[in-house]
């Protein structure tokens, strides 16, 4: 096959897009059936997550569970807030071992089983570094709580200023540790070094990367949206109604059951149809940045201009 292109070029906002579309392109069906064949353990999880849902009443008597049981509420929640975490950081893993093995041998597309080994065998760096990522957040989230309770009691205007701060405070933290991935993946940095390691890297291209993620957020929904209307021509008639007839001759717990499933199932399909577009970007800018600051491209431009300017001062000095 053709090689790949390499995701460690310096590259203007417009190119970082362009490259990523393009690596999706060229690897469609490989990278598509990849993606969804690792990703069936977490259909499984999502499956069991729902009937646990509904097995322990969560669902059917939720302000009852929290009022009788507060202890009980809390514990699964930190439960399966906890396997939520596992599940998430074994998809992002998926992704961005994918672009590694890609990167580091272009000649050829890594197979399955590839993609799965090094899955494990960074798993527990991406864990943890996403783990203390969504630490930060609740962290902030707690503090922000607390104070907008504070300040609504003082003035209506002052919560609603602080809430608005918050949120332009979040979007800038977020985006300002939007390489932590890559970073894990490629550097083997774990925990705050890697979110410190984003930082330092998105520092002074933090426009170009929010740009970038704005720009393909929006492609990728224009994409979606054509994908959608495509596929709603080969439902008009029965289709839908013939599904949902099956539902309603069950009990409404089963029909909540069923609906469950069936939706957080849809929303699943519709994160891995974004995150396949948006981890790619990410990963590109990680490696535009990378050669923007550390890599050996700059590094020889940096000797180069070293050389040229020692050269005139010698001439200079003669």
């Amino acid at each position: 096959m053709e090689k790949n292109l390499s995701f460690f070029q310096k590259r203007d906002l417009g190119e970082v897009i362009g490259f990523s579309f393009k690596f999706i392109g060229k690897n469609f069906l490989h990278f598509f059936a990849t993606i969804l064949i690792t990703h069936l353990p977490i259909f499984a999880l999502i499956y069991w997550f729902v009937n646990s849902l509904f097995t322990t009443n969560l669902i059917v008597n939720f302000f009852s569970v929290v009022v009788e049981s507060p202890a009980q509420f809390f514990t699964t929640v930190f439960i399966f807030g906890f396997i939520g975490l596992l599940a998430y950081t074994y998809s992002v893993s998926i992704f961005l071992n994918y672009y590694l093995l890609s990167e580091n041998d272009r000649s050829k597309r890594p197979s399955i089983i590839e993609v799965l080994q090094a899955t494990f065998r960074n798993y527990y760096s991406v864990f943890v570094t996403y783990a203390v990522y969504g630490l930060l957040f609740l962290v902030l989230m707690i503090i922000t709580t607390f104070l907008n309770f504070a300040l609504v009691k003082l003035s209506g205007v002052l919560s609603i200023l602080f809430n608005l701060f918050f949120y332009v405070f979040s979007i800038f933290i977020s985006n300002s540790l939007a390489l932590v991935g890559a970073v894990t993946i490629k550097e083997q940095a774990t925990g705050t070094t890697a979110l410190k390691k984003s930082w330092n890297l998105v520092k002074g291209y933090w426009w170009q990367t929010f740009g970038i993620r704005v720009v393909v957020a929006i492609l990728a929904y224009l994409i979606f949206y054509v994908l959608m209307y495509l596929m709603g021509l080969f439902f008009i008639g029965n289709s839908w109604d013939i599904l949902f007839d099956a539902i309603r001759g069950m009990s409404s717990i089963e029909q909540m059951r069923m609906l469950t499933i069936f939706f957080t199932f849809l929303l699943f399909m519709v994160y891995l149809f974004f995150s396949t577009f948006m981890e790619t970007a990410m990963f590109a800018q990680y490696g535009n940045l990378s050669e923007q600051k550390y890599g050996s491209n700059t590094l020889a431009e940096k000797a180069s201009k070293l050389g040229h300017q020692q050269k005139e001062n010698e001439e200079e000095d003669f």
